[in-house]
């Protein structure tokens, strides 16, 4: 149907650049844009348009979805992409068991209104006490691959 372009975030070390693989390194204690990587991130969007289909990947937790809810301020038809509650389902066996303080503050922010796109993944997690690590044992990573629409 059409190409695309996936680009991975590690998020570790300091600063922000592009490798030659297509990859952005991060500042790991952020979920948030930099006036830098924002700047950087509204190229990409402008490049992108409205023609590419733009999907994020990360954790199934509190932080990814804090994530894709920055990036979807600069990429507005940013979707999803394995974040949904049936993969909470699928690896709940293999999943982070997360304590009672992270649960409460989860529940707390999901009865507020906040990361209603990701509901069915918050639900999960309550249920069974654990967020699903989707990154390198050794960094915390995400995906956002970029489509172009034929």
């Amino acid at each position: 149907d059409g190409s695309f372009i996936t680009t991975n975030f590690h998020m570790e070390g300091a600063g922000a650049f592009m490798n030659g693989f297509g990859e952005l390194f991060a500042d790991p204690a952020k979920s948030f844009l930099s006036p830098r990587k924002k700047k950087l991130f509204e190229k990409l969007a402008a490049a992108a348009g409205e023609t590419m289909q733009i999907r994020f990947w990360a954790d199934i937790d509190l932080g990814g979805f804090c994530m894709f809810e920055n990036l979807q301020t600069v990429f507005p038809q940013l979707e999803p992409m394995r974040m949904e509650g049936r993969f909470v389902e699928q690896y709940h066996k293999n999943g982070l068991k997360r304590p009672e303080q992270y649960l409460k503050k989860l529940k707390e922010e999901r009865n507020a209104g906040r990361h209603t796109l990701f509901v069915d993944a918050i639900d999960k997690i309550l249920q069974y006490g654990v967020t699903i690590e989707q990154s390198l044992p050794c960094s915390a990573e995400c995906s956002l691959a970029i489509a172009f629409k034929g």
